[in-house]
């Protein structure tokens, strides 16, 4: 067997030959067919007395077939590895050398192999243009709405005597002829309202005071204006609600008033169990650490997308497209439709949706080679028992807790089905190592800002989508 390479001018790509000669694989085949015949149970002979010639001669074809191909498929890995040659996609039969192979034929095969090379180059940071890093601010109006919300969230419910706002009302809705007469064969439902969803504050009013067996006269579509609540609230489809004129008699059977839960310690333990919350004080303090840590995800996010972006244009390498476009089609399930892409699409998007994501991923590769970023097996394990105590509200600092978080992620980790769910991990811990290196070796501007307007950066509006400006003048006119 030779192996040898030939480099494209360009140096993008490169065509991989192997030549496989009788001596390489006959060995092999000559073994598979003799097992073969010990098992062989033909009409007309004794098991395992079918003369070899016959196996020989129906299954010489497609063992050598077999055999021959697997042989390349290591082989090839094997050079890739030997000659520490990174590529970029995966070796694809060359189109322009590859011959027809007749395995009934030919005893000596020559293979082909087109791969794409991965440029090798330093990666550094010197130079470029600052990346803003942004810090969610934790207002005090956002503690006391998430106290307020957790407050009612644990509360208990309650039946008052009368209506007041915020309440939950249960009743029987009777829709009602023009005279405001019970319509015959009209609609008739229980349903529960919120007096709060009614948009009207002057038809919110029109509830308060009320007590159970009280009866109003309303258009539910007027008042809550919206077909989908409707249509629940009377069961009925919804664009029959969309276009509901008729007036329906509520009575009110039971009325439900959520009661905030209670400041107290046992407050704080529910909702933070093992938290040793003693004051609301420190409560507010954990609901503001909570909160960085829930929103760092985001803007750590946000802040690796840019750091990207921004490497991804400093080494803006050429990349080999033609290969990368027959690579990316080749990849495409052919039952999988939906999701398919024609040559025409590919060639219109590649830029835009693909080149960036592959120079990325050349780059990052270096940036873990360069420097020396690492994920275990065991920094896998140590963050899923972490994660499993955080879940279940384990004592972290329990040692019993500990281990028998251990023992359910070993279990967890040993099982192939997890595999999935395993390297997604990995994956999120190799992101944090290069969030952490690019926060080191970045040039950063760190901005303050708000929940909603950190949103309104992440979903800026399309301009085609804002509202027009209106001009003084134009608004003096109005």
């Amino acid at each position: 067997m030779n192996i040898t390479r030939e480099t494209a001018e360009d140096k993008l790509t490169a065509t991989i030959k192997i030549e496989m000669q009788k001596a390489d694989y006959s060995a092999n085949v000559d073994k598979i067919l003799k097992d073969y015949q010990k098992r062989a149970n033909m009409p007309g002979f004794r098991p395992g007395k079918v003369p070899f010639s016959l196996i020989n001669k129906m299954y010489r074809s497609a063992v050598t077939a077999d055999e021959v191909n697997k042989l390349v498929s290591e082989q090839l890995s094997k050079y890739l590895a030997d000659n520490d040659l990174h590529i970029l996609g995966s070796p694809m039969n060359s189109i322009e050398k590859q011959e027809q192979i007749d395995f009934d034929v030919m005893e000596n095969f020559d293979f082909y192999f087109d791969v794409a090379l991965e440029p090798q180059f330093d990666v550094t940071f010197d130079g470029m243009k600052p990346v803003t890093r942004y810090e969610i601010l934790i207002g005090e109006d956002m503690v006391k709405k998430y106290v307020d919300d957790t407050r009612m969230r644990m509360g208990k419910d309650t039946e008052p005597e009368t209506v007041e706002a915020g309440d939950n009302l249960f009743g029987q809705f009777i829709q009602l002829d023009g005279d405001k007469n019970v319509l015959e064969n009209g609609i008739t439902h229980s349903a529960s309202i919120s007096v709060n969803k009614i948009k009207d504050e002057e038809n919110r009013k029109k509830f308060i005071g009320m007590k159970q067996g009280d009866t109003i006269i309303f258009n539910p579509m007027e008042y809550f204006n919206d077909e989908n609540a409707v249509a629940t609230m009377l069961d009925i489809n919804v664009n029959i609600a969309k276009n509901m004129k008729s007036e329906f008699s509520y009575t009110i059977d039971r009325i439900t008033r959520r009661v905030p839960a209670e400041i107290s310690e046992e407050f704080f333990d529910k909702v933070f169990p093992n938290g040793n919350i003693h004051s609301m004080a420190e409560f507010e303090d954990k609901i503001r650490n909570d909160a960085k840590v829930s929103f760092s995800s985001e803007t750590d996010k946000k802040f690796m997308n840019d750091c990207i972006d921004a490497i991804v244009e400093k080494y803006h390498f050429p990349l080999p497209e033609e290969f990368m476009k027959r690579w990316i089609l080749s990849r495409q399930d052919e039952n999988d439709k939906k999701n398919s892409i024609t040559k025409e699409e590919l060639d219109a998007d590649f830029e835009e949706k693909y080149a960036k994501s592959i120079r990325w991923q050349v780059i990052e590769n270096l940036i873990v080679k360069q420097n020396q970023l690492n994920v275990t097996k065991d920094d896998v394990r140590k963050h899923l028992i972490s994660l499993f105590i955080g879940q279940t509200g384990m004592d972290a600092e329990d040692k019993e807790s500990e281990e028998r978080a251990a023992t359910f992620v070993d279990d967890f980790m040993s099982k192939e089905e997890n595999l999935e769910q395993i390297n997604s991990v990995y994956d999120h811990l190799m992101e944090a190592n290069i969030i952490k290196l690019f926060g080191d070796k970045m040039p950063i501007e760190t901005k303050e800002t708000s929940y909603m307007d950190f949103i309104k950066i992440l979903y800026p509006i399309p301009e085609d989508k804002k509202p027009a400006e209106v001009t003084p003048a134009e608004t003096e006119n109005k």
